[in-house]
């Protein structure tokens, strides 16, 4: 591997003991690259790429890991983002009595996330510490999100908490072997949260819309004849909310509608939301499934 290949594996920056770790890659490699302006000095015994990102060189830079939201990317956790999710939910929260436990916080933070062995301050870095051991340019996925926990809101938390369990990235043990501390006490309530089933972070907006809803639901459910459903509410309504049920050829047409009939005789009433209905007005999304609710009692 040459010096670039092995900066990029790296994030884009790195460490001199770090790319003569990587096979291919010498001392003189590394000087010839640097020469001949492929790659940049960015402190004693640090390079990174000329395009790499500010936050990768950052860390580098400081001899730090990135962590927490900084390094959610790089474990293919999700980030809530939008200001539309986060405000959608307080309206939520504002119309349905004794909620405000749940209250989502702010979307993920700004600034760089770093994490050391020993928190010292970086300007215009959020400082986090770092606990386990780590190779490369970013903090473990435990550290990643036990920071993300106890810096982040609920929902934004929560979203990657949700992911990095799914993935199996994390353990319910190793989470509440870190959080033991009183200082946690609100980052173990959104563990109490986590459901090692979700499978996106659609899922996770909108099981914490229902949480806040007060709607009786069970998650991730086989429906015989029809398949896997997202939620089945108050044993009725069935809701998917990845929009795979929204398909424009004649062929997934034909096979959502036979879905759809399925799961009326065996007694459900079936919803699906967009990715928009979920992220952009989940308070809206909950106020359909209770007016459906409301029409199925009438009628019943």
């Amino acid at each position: 591997m040459d010096v670039l290949t092995g900066l990029a594996a790296l994030g884009g920056a790195g460490r001199r003991r770090d790319l003569l770790g990587i096979p291919g890659v010498t001392d003189s490699r590394i000087e010839a690259a640097l020469h001949g302006g492929a790659i940049i000095r960015v402190g004693r015994g640090k390079y990174a790429l000329p395009d790499a990102a500010p936050a990768i060189t950052q860390a580098v830079m400081a001899s730090a890991r990135l962590s927490c939201v900084s390094a959610a990317a790089h474990y293919r956790l999700p980030l809530v983002t939008g200001r539309e999710t986060i405000a959608s939910i307080r309206r939520l929260i504002a119309t349905t009595a004794g909620t405000a436990r749940f209250d989502p916080g702010e979307t993920a933070s700004g600034g760089v996330h770093l994490a050391w062995s020993s928190e010292r301050p970086v300007p215009g870095a959020i400082a986090h510490r770092q606990q386990d051991e780590s190779d490369g340019n970013f903090a473990s996925a435990l550290d990643c999100v036990v920071h993300a926990l106890r810096c982040q809101g609920r929902l934004v938390a929560l979203a990657i908490a949700d992911a990095a369990v799914n993935q199996g990235l994390v353990s319910f043990p190793a989470l509440t072997a870190r959080l033991r501390d009183p200082a946690a006490a609100d980052a173990r309530i959104t563990v109490g949260l986590i459901d090692p089933a979700a499978a996106s972070v659609l899922e996770t907006v909108a099981r914490y819309a229902l949480l806040i809803s007060g709607l009786s639901f069970v998650s991730q459910v086989e429906i015989y004849a029809v398949g896997h459903v997202d939620f089945v509410i108050e044993g009725i309504i069935a809701v998917e909310v990845d929009g795979a049920a929204f398909h424009s050829d004649r062929r997934s047409y034909r096979a959502d509608r036979r879905r759809h009939n399925q799961a009326q005789l065996a007694g459900y009433l079936l919803l699906a939301f967009t990715y928009e209905d979920v992220m952009f007005d989940p308070a809206s999304m909950i106020a359909s499934i209770k007016r459906l609710l409301n029409l199925h009692r009438r009628r019943s």
